[in-house]
């Protein structure tokens, strides 16, 4: 079994006539022996516009250039809440 990174189009009903209802993701997509996609993984990244999913990927590629996160830092209890929407 084969796998790589694939755009994924989700297809719902419009929330109103200017929506579309599409929704695009990036997914690990998995393949069968015949190179036929069999399943795929939870989101990697993912937007309402195709344009906003590369705004996205171009976000996931300067995360390279941030201090890493260690998992820890999730567990805090120290935080005040007006500090979750800080940039």
């Amino acid at each position: 079994m084969t796998w790589n990174y694939r755009v994924v189009k989700f297809n719902d009903e419009p929330a109103s006539a200017s929506e579309t209802g599409a929704y695009y993701e990036i997914k690990e997509v998995f393949y069968d022996f015949e190179n036929k996609p069999i399943g795929y993984s939870d989101a990697v990244c993912g937007s309402d516009t195709y344009e906003g999913l590369f705004k996205c990927m171009s976000m996931m590629q300067s995360a390279h250039a941030k201090p890493v996160i260690d998992e820890e830092e999730f567990y805090r209890t120290d935080f005040k809440q007006e500090n979750i929407y800080a940039v």
